[in-house]
């Protein structure tokens, strides 16, 4: 009977581990338009410093399991894209924390560098475009005209 009983306890024993729930982070990486981005490097960093790396899936997906009850930061970078950090991702015992990514394209190095140019009319191929440049963004009127600074970015002159 006493060996029957122990039997009965270690298999409830293995029943409750296999159950337990694991500790740690888990989102997607998205673009703008909600697309998942596959193959993004996200960094989940404790306060002292310490970090984990991992890849997004195909699916954008990314987790860390086992970790440590506690507060810490992620950051998410892929090439031609800004990268994002986020602080104060709080982990609780016994419970997966959500932290999706949300990354936009790097103007700077999208297309291969700078300058950038999009049409501001596609029906009209010699139309309008703005260009973006390391001076900022710019209106370009018809091709060949050198591009104009911005609306924001000029400044008015005051009669005297």
């Amino acid at each position: 009977m006493l060996r029957w009983l122990v039997l009965m306890m270690g298999a409830m024993a293995t029943l409750f581990a296999a159950q337990e729930t694991p500790t740690g982070v888990r989102g997607v990486v998205r673009d703008a338009a909600g697309t998942a981005i596959p193959r993004v490097v996200v960094v989940l960093t404790d306060p002292a410093g310490l970090s984990t790396v991992v890849v997004s899936g195909q699916d954008g997906s990314f987790a860390f399991s086992k970790v440590q009850p506690g507060t810490y930061s992620l950051t998410a970078r892929a090439p031609g894209l800004v990268s994002e950090r986020y602080d104060k991702i709080v982990v609780e015992a016994g419970r997966m924390t959500a932290q999706n990514v949300q990354l936009t394209v790097d103007l700077s190095t999208a297309a291969g560098g700078l300058p950038i140019e999009i049409p501001i009319c596609t029906g009209f191929p010699n139309g309008p475009s703005i260009v973006y440049d390391p001076a900022g963004w710019k209106i370009r009127m018809h091709p060949g005209d050198a591009p104009l600074p911005a609306a924001d970015s000029a400044t008015p002159k005051k009669d005297k």
